[in-house]
């Protein structure tokens, strides 16, 4: 009886300011939830395809912030061929990273250069999809990827020469003379704004590093497998581990998330104060009837808990399937 008597009350004066209100709060939640998710896996395959792989492997104290060529993998082909043996491989990736100077028309930019074996490169890293005009490296020819950022910048393009000199690990300085075969557009700013890519002979021959690498990138067939690979003599590190560093996203869709729930938590402390009061000032006509018909007490509140229920029911469904919508639109579910 009571739950019918709410229901009639709620039809005959409905709520509909707190129904919206909650309903917005928790589409909103729910969009702009899913919306840093949805860019925190993009930032992720980003890392993945362009910069990181599934799993690097490096010399042992390596400093690869300075991209120093003090300590190289020496033996590559060895890890390579060790690492291209096991079934939860794709492709195995050598790469040597470097600084060098670029030389301009207004001096000497420094420059991130990152030498790549192009065949074995486009098995672990996404760049060949990425060459906005000209064309990919082929073999040992001493050419180079320009990042477009970096190119327009400098009045690049495709055809034009450029110097880069760089110092080897012997210390010796190198020039390398290269022609500009294509221009990236990767949306990331590093690679668009301050990075080259070469032919790994090229850098290997230039520098005088014999075969030796800086790195060894790896992509697998189930990126969850990435901290089962292990290497005694070499440093190997998970793209799970390389995410968690740079954690700031997952932070701040935490603090987001938070920040909903207490406005959603403070509309509903305020929906069922003001439901409450109203209710004792606007019904007591209709209180009183009751009460002679044989209404005891704690059944006025759970009528007024029925029907505060229904309208807070109300809003929560109603914010989730214009949620859900909002979703489908945004193509996020």
């Amino acid at each position: 009886m009571l739950f019918r008597l709410a229901i009639r009350h709620l039809a005959s004066r409905p709520r509909f300011f707190p129904v919206v209100s909650l309903a917005i709060v928790v589409a909103g939640a729910i969009v702009v939830n899913c919306f840093l998710a949805d860019l925190e896996r993009r930032l992720i395959k980003d890392e993945i395809d362009l910069r990181f792989s599934h799993v690097k492997v490096q010399p042992k104290e390596y400093d690869a912030a300075a991209y120093s060529l003090s300590k190289l993998i020496v033996s590559p082909e060895a890890v390579i061929q060790e690492l291209s043996g096991q079934k939860r491989t794709i492709g195995v990736a050598p790469r040597v990273k470097f600084r060098a100077l670029l030389s301009t028309a207004g001096g000497d930019l420094p420059v991130a250069v990152n030498a790549i074996d192009s065949e074995r490169d486009d098995l672990v890293f996404k760049l060949q999809g990425k060459v906005k005009t000209g064309r990919y490296l082929a073999g040992s020819e001493e050419a180079a990827l320009l990042g477009k950022e970096l190119a327009t910048g400098l009045g690049l393009a495709v055809g034009d020469q450029i110097d880069l000199l760089a110092q080897g690990k012997n210390g010796v300085y190198h020039e390398f003379s290269l022609l500009v075969k294509g221009v990236l557009e990767t949306g990331d700013k590093e690679i668009d704004g301050a990075s080259i890519f070469v032919p790994l002979a090229v850098a290997q021959a230039g520098l005088n590093l014999g075969d030796g690498v800086t790195e060894i990138s790896l992509r697998l067939k189930n990126p969850a497998d990435a901290p089962a690979v292990k290497l005694d003599r070499l440093a190997v590190k998970s793209w799970q581990e390389e995410i968690s560093k740079t954690g700031w996203l997952e932070q701040a869709r935490y603090y987001i998330t938070s920040g909903f729930a207490a406005a959603l938590g403070l509309i509903v402390l305020i929906v069922s104060a003001n439901y409450f009061r109203l209710a004792g000032i606007k019904r007591r006509q209709e209180y009183a009837y009751l009460k002679r018909l044989g209404f005891k007490s704690w059944e006025f509140l759970i009528l007024a808990a029925w029907e505060l229920f229904f309208i807070l029911g109300s809003g929560i469904i109603l914010g989730l399937l214009l949620g859900g919508v909002l979703l489908k639109c945004l193509r996020w579910l």
